[in-house]
């Protein structure tokens, strides 16, 4: 699989996001910032929540886990970040959609890490960068999508 300059600098990306989630929780350690009182604690619903919808134009033929709540929609001209929540071990998420990727056309490479896993697929001169974390005992499944 042929890697573009766009789909590395997207993971580089992903990366930059997944440790900044890890590291959200560094206030109940007694270090980083004072937590936000305006942001709800992990787990606790949001009062927006059920009123996010996958942005317009959103590609068919990206695959989405099943079940994965919808929990932020991030659109900057093409691109867009779309977040979502599940259950399940992150790395069998990120096989799961590795498989669902390639089955829609996509050519995908999958990379586990102790953090996470990653995968970097391309279709058709579209890259698409997904992270998949453990966040608040779900998964947590980040889509960088260049369209």
């Amino acid at each position: 699989m042929r890697l573009s300059v766009r789909t590395i600098g997207l993971g580089i990306l992903s990366c930059c996001f997944a440790l900044a989630f890890a590291a959200c929780g560094a206030d109940r350690e007694g270090g980083g910032a004072p937590a936000d009182p305006d942001m709800p604690e992990p787990g606790v619903e949001s009062p927006l929540a059920g009123e996010i919808a996958l942005p317009e134009g959103f590609p068919s033929d990206v695959p989405r886990y099943p079940d994965a709540e919808l929990i932020s929609v991030n659109v900057h001209g093409a691109d867009m970040l779309v977040s979502f929540e599940t259950t399940g071990d992150p790395r069998e998420v990120a096989d799961r959609l590795e498989r669902d990727f390639a089955s829609h056309g996509w050519s995908a490479k999958t990379f586990h890490e102790d953090v996470g896993s990653s995968i970097f697929a391309d279709k058709e001169g579209r890259d698409a960068t997904v992270m998949v974390t453990r966040a608040a005992g779900k998964a947590r499944i980040d889509l960088f999508l260049g369209r």
